[in-house]
């Protein structure tokens, strides 16, 4: 969820909002995180103005600013898909929350031991952002039930080598850029 808001309530001389595009150089993704890096660098720029300090070098700041695993981080790129971790998400609405951060369709990779949440929650993010989806554990049955009603076409896997693979093979095929491991479940850190 994005601080813009709050921020610019509470520091209305904050001038920069409109231009967090240019935020580049870093190792987060997605809008959500650029909003927040940028409000960051408006607070401490205008901080920095105020006590007449130096200018900032935004691109300096954050190049050394890294997002905390398992927290809808990139792992690695194979055969131009970006493998997405965000492993800490073990509930419903912490999946869609993830999957409403994509800037675009994924696969989503759901995982393990169902916790018995309410996975209807998911509906309207995997028919917007969910291509594909692969399950396994006791988790399978509800998130496929949620999908067959949401028309997202999903497979069962028994393995994690299973599951990164079918995965990886649909996004290649349908030239999809991501693959989520967003468990929605407890994972039992297997990812």
């Amino acid at each position: 969820k994005s601080i813009l808001p709050l921020l610019t309530h509470q520091y209305p001389r904050l001038s920069v909002f409109e231009n967090y595009d240019s935020i580049q150089n870093t190792h987060f993704v997605w809008d959500h995180n650029k909003e927040n890096l940028w409000a960051v660098v408006a607070v401490c720029s205008a901080l920095s103005r105020d006590l007449q300090l130096t200018d900032l070098d935004v691109d300096r700041l954050l190049q050394d600013v890294y997002p905390l695993e398992h927290r809808l981080s990139s792992i690695r790129t194979i055969w131009n898909v970006t493998i997405v971790d965000d492993g800490i998400c073990t509930s419903a609405a912490a999946c869609k929350a993830a999957l409403d951060a994509m800037s675009e369709s994924c696969v989503l990779i759901a995982w393990w031991f169902d916790k018995w949440d309410n996975y209807l929650l998911l509906s309207d993010s995997l028919k917007q952002k969910a291509s594909y989806i692969v399950v396994y554990g006791q988790v399978a049955d509800s998130i496929a039930q949620v999908a067959t009603d949401a028309h997202v076409s999903y497979t069962k896997v028994w393995s994690l080598q299973d599951a990164v693979q079918s995965a990886l093979q649909y996004a290649q095929k349908n030239s999809i850029k991501y693959v989520l491991f967003s468990p929605a479940a407890a994972s039992f850190d297997m990812f």
